[in-house]
């Protein structure tokens, strides 16, 4: 098996807006960009604001609440009592 590198860099909470705007300029990491974070009825109004040159700001921020929102979905099972009790009340609600 053959593997090629990542040629799209990871965008993360700590990159700014700013920076990811700048990548954003990038039609390979605009592609990248698109696929892995939007879904596909989306896809063709990135594409037409990206070739227009818009403002992709509130691309960036419908991103960035997704991923809150993401990070707020998964629970904290640091502590093994909170992952069993909710593998418990899951079996309960099955």
């Amino acid at each position: 098996m053959t593997t090629t590198p990542n040629v799209f860099p990871i965008l993360t909470a700590s990159t700014t807006d700013a920076e990811m705007l700048r990548m954003l300029r990038n039609p390979e990491i605009a592609i990248g960009f698109a696929l892995e974070h939007l879904q596909p009825w989306e896809l063709g109004m990135f594409f037409r604001d990206w070739k227009d040159d818009a403002d992709m700001t509130g691309w960036l921020r419908e991103w960035r609440e997704e991923q809150d929102a993401a990070a707020r979905e998964v629970p904290d099972y640091s502590d093994t009592r909170a992952f069993n009790r909710n593998l418990a009340a899951q079996r309960r609600d099955a």
